[in-house]
């Protein structure tokens, strides 16, 4: 009866050895997806970067495209 009363904190006391035993590697897994998601995160400030320069020369050469159409119908017109 006394063995069956002590199996209960046995089981206790194995998994708190067992999470303390594990929580070193969470904390390493936590701070290798949180580089991870630091780089991802840099790369998408990228991304955007370089977006925002493709659409300022995309608006740019649409400007030139309709000065270069006036033009031309100026001298289709002479």
């Amino acid at each position: 009866m006394i063995g069956s009363s002590q199996h209960g904190p046995n089981q206790m006391l194995d998994a708190l050895l067992t999470s303390a035993d594990q929580a070193p590697l969470a904390c390493e897994e936590a701070q290798s997806a949180s580089a991870v998601l630091q780089t991802i995160t840099r790369s998408v400030s990228g991304i955007d970067d370089r977006n925002l320069v493709i659409a300022s020369v995309s608006k740019e050469q649409a400007k030139v495209a309709r000065k270069v159409e006036r033009n031309l119908v100026r001298i289709h017109d002479l």
